[in-house]
């Protein structure tokens, strides 16, 4: 005979071939029915985790592993603030590619002082905006206007923050990665 069980909870079966008096003879307990419930469950999370793992690895194709090689700009040079003819400090980094934009990561410092931090913003156009963060964690919105000079390997820009605006200067690495 077929025994269908359905579990309403821990403690209650409910038999669709098997009288309710019958059932009372059988002594079952709580972990034979989580035992079997997680039996039941187990194919379904297999079968699920090598579906979403077959979609993973779908997504992925060798064009893509290609792109995510990152092509990058390094800049490394100077800084100063305006009227000053005296450079104030130096600053570094790379430009890379994200979508339609390029992405400055770098650092600075300032001269004679223990002063330095990053800057981080995007460029594109002549035109960067970005944040200039100090250790402590504060951050300084900063723009500029910027130009690229490409046989002479190098960038010039000229930055405003709230509280100061000044000249930087770069020189360029790999230069035959800049667009236009």
């Amino acid at each position: 005979m077929v025994l269908g069980l359905v579990v309403l909870s821990m403690n209650t079966i409910v038999s669709a071939y098997m009288p309710a008096e019958s059932i009372s003879d059988y002594e079952l307990s709580d972990t034979v029915l989580y035992e079997d419930a997680k039996d039941i469950s187990e194919p379904v999370q297999q079968r699920n985790r090598i579906q979403n793992q077959k979609r993973i690895q779908d997504s992925y194709d060798e064009s893509a592993i290609q792109q995510s090689k990152r092509k990058y700009v390094t800049l490394r040079g100077m800084w100063g603030f305006e009227g000053e003819e005296e450079t104030s400090g130096y600053a570094g980094g790379v430009v890379y590619r994200k979508g339609r934009v390029g992405v400055f990561r770098g650092l600075w410092n300032k001269t004679g002082d223990d002063e330095n931090g990053r800057i981080v913003g995007i460029i594109k156009h002549g035109y960067f905006n970005g944040r200039v963060i100090t250790p402590e964690g504060n951050a300084s919105h900063i723009i500029g206007l910027y130009s690229i000079n490409k046989e002479e390997q190098i960038l010039k820009m000229r930055w405003m923050t709230p509280g100061a605006n000044g000249w930087a200067g770069f020189s360029i690495t790999n230069p035959e990665l800049i667009d236009g």
